[in-house]
């Protein structure tokens, strides 16, 4: 198992703790609404490509950006299709970064 979901809270905001095991992982399936999600990797929070309702303005520039709100087939990335407007209904979390063994990924939904 590339990934251990070692934790997850049942109230709101959600949060799920994952501890790295296969450094290949790169998508973790949470459904949530895009720019309504924080990730923390290792527990320093990271910064999200969000692009506003209308899909114009985004709060970055190219590819300064940790991760990406969208939707995918599998946890794998299948199909992978990042999400254009804030508030998005999403299936999944994109790294653009490469995770190492024993990490600790902590993602929290709103």
């Amino acid at each position: 198992m590339p990934v251990l979901a070692v934790a997850r809270s049942s109230y709101n905001p959600s949060v799920v703790h994952h501890r790295t095991t296969d450094i290949t992982k790169q998508y973790f399936p949470i459904d949530h609404l895009a720019g309504n999600i924080d990730l923390f990797y290792n527990g320093v929070l990271m910064i999200p490509q969000i692009v506003d309702n209308t899909g114009t303005l985004s709060n970055t520039s190219g590819i300064y950006y940790d991760f990406q709100s969208g939707n995918a087939t599998t946890d794998t990335g299948v199909n992978w299709s990042a999400t254009t407007t804030a508030g998005t209904k999403c299936s999944h979390i994109k790294l653009s970064f490469t995770l190492t063994l024993d990490d600790w990924v902590s993602i929290r939904s709103y």
